[in-house]
């Protein structure tokens, strides 16, 4: 039933010269906690939202679907609220069809507990439900979905349902092949022990096959995989390329030309150093090109958990993630949003962090239409009489992450540089992607305590000589001040 929902939502805007790229920054708060779930551009250049609340029923919860439109600017035009019958109801991936329609896959809870069925909804672009389908599975609960589509111009749903954990079984996954009408072609599941999750999937035209890259394995030769599979959802190929490589909460995949894909995830080292990484590889697996970002630190960085990476050009890859936080659900200390920009040889463009006044977790990264960027992450209030609840905040960054507004009422702030930790001991990390440049740390009555030349995204610099107290920051580059900040020293 179609809704208008009481929301609090702060739109800023700018047109910059060229291509006409509006920016904004917009908050929706919920007087219950929910988080995104997915996030796309319309033809119109709308961005409509999908995400899930959890409304509290005697002593359980459930959750159910709520799905928002913004216009360009930023500004809610529309919102449905999906069955308000006590039942659990998520959709969990939207795509928009060619006659301006949309269709969404989820879970939809039946009258047996902790059983759900496959949801698949198609509603009009004024958010109208035209038809509904339900499709019993028996597995569970649908965790992940994300969708390719192959030369047939058919949708390839991947997705993991999550079991009772106090079943044997506990997780399994599932591939669809479902045309632009909602008729499902193919249907195949997995069903396995384990933790087994294909996080995300897309195309090869060249070879008509799918690659999938999961959180989990298939074989016993990795701890991480992609799975490649046919046309009939055979498995084709096992690939275990990172048994080193820490995937995160979903790694995210992407094909550049016909020959080359991008792997987006975190990374883990045989010496437990906590990194993101973005790799290069051929169709047949070997590695062309790899980055890693950031530097071993008592923080750590998460990809964003849904989808972290998109492009538009390959010139111009966006990779969202998670600054400063160790638990991504509930944070217990304030974070940051942060965007790196890679150029096809994956070097960083530019490198920007929001935030710092909040506790967020990036869900999605959109590469828009204006060569812009959006990010999606849920914004949580640690502390507030132990209350969790989550908001959802939304940034829509220019092509260089630029965010700029002249209210200044409420403002997700915007940096190029932050320090960690932040009070520290004996050291500090600087990360930045505007280097070289020089950090010149100053006393409280201005005098320049110590300065060091900076050439990395990242820089761990000893501060055992300096006493303890308050310091003021500035990243130079050439002769301006790039970024600037305090950084308080304490005692070990």
């Amino acid at each position: 039933m179609k809704k208008n929902i009481l929301i609090f939502i702060i739109t800023f805007v700018v047109l910059q010269t060229g291509i006409a790229q509006n920016t904004f920054s917009t908050v929706i708060k919920h007087n219950l906690d929910f988080f995104p779930t997915d996030i796309i551009e319309t033809s119109n250049h709308d961005f409509l939202i999908a995400s899930a609340a959890r409304i509290p029923i005697t002593s359980n919860y459930v959750w159910k679907t709520y799905i928002y439109k913004l216009n360009p600017e930023g500004t809610l035009t529309d919102s449905l609220i999906i069955n308000e019958e006590g039942r659990i109801s998520v959709i969990r991936k939207i795509e928009q069809l060619d006659d301006g329609n949309y269709i969404a896959w989820g879970s939809y809870e039946t009258d047996q507990f902790f059983n759900y069925d496959f949801w698949q909804i198609i509603f009009d672009e004024n958010l109208n439900i035209i038809s509904e389908l339900k499709t019993p599975t028996n597995y569970g609960f649908l965790k992940f979905i994300n969708t390719t589509k192959n030369k047939h111009n058919n949708y390839i749903v991947a997705g993991t349902y999550h079991t009772d954990a106090n079943q044997v079984i506990f997780s399994s996954f599932f591939l669809k092949e479902i045309t632009p009408q909602g008729i499902i072609l193919k249907d195949t599941s997995y069903l396995l022990d384990g933790w087994n999750n294909i996080a995300d999937i897309c195309y090869s035209p060249k070879k008509d096959l799918y690659y999938a890259a999961t959180r989990s394995t298939l074989s016993t030769n990795s701890s991480r995989e992609i799975i490649v599979f046919d046309t009939n959802f055979s498995i084709y190929e096992i690939s275990s390329l990172y048994p080193d490589m820490l995937m995160g909460l979903s790694p995210t995949v992407n094909f550049v030309t016909d020959s080359t894909f991008v792997l987006a995830c975190n990374y883990r080292s045989e010496a437990d150093e906590k990194l993101l990484g973005v790799y290069e590889l051929s169709d047949k697996f070997e590695i062309k090109n790899h980055i890693y970002i950031g530097t071993p630190s008592d923080t750590m960085w998460y990809a964003g958990v849904f989808n972290n990476l998109s492009f538009i050009t390959t010139d111009q890859l966006f990779f969202g993630s998670t600054k400063g936080v160790k638990w991504v659900e509930w944070p217990n200390s304030p974070s940051y949003i942060q965007l790196d920009c890679l150029d096809e040889n994956l070097n960083i463009k530019h490198e920007k962090y929001y935030g710092g006044d909040a506790y967020y977790v990036v869900h999605n990264v959109l590469a828009s239409h204006d060569e812009g960027c959006v990010l999606m992450a849920t914004r949580y209030s640690y502390g507030n009489n132990n209350i969790k609840k989550r908001n959802i905040a939304i940034l829509k960054v220019d092509a260089n992450g630029l965010l700029t507004s002249n209210n200044n009422q409420i403002n997700i702030p915007i940096k190029n540089a932050i320090i960690m930790p932040n009070p520290g001991t004996n050291y500090l990390e600087l990360y930045t992607g505007a280097y070289p440049s020089e950090l010149q740390l100053f006393n409280i009555n201005g005098q320049l305590v110590l300065s060091k030349e900076i050439y990395n995204e990242s820089s761990r610099i000893n501060t055992e000589i300096l006493k303890s107290g308050t310091y003021i920051w500035h990243l130079v580059k050439g002769n301006e001040v790039v970024e600037n900040g305090k950084w308080v020293k304490t005692c070990q």
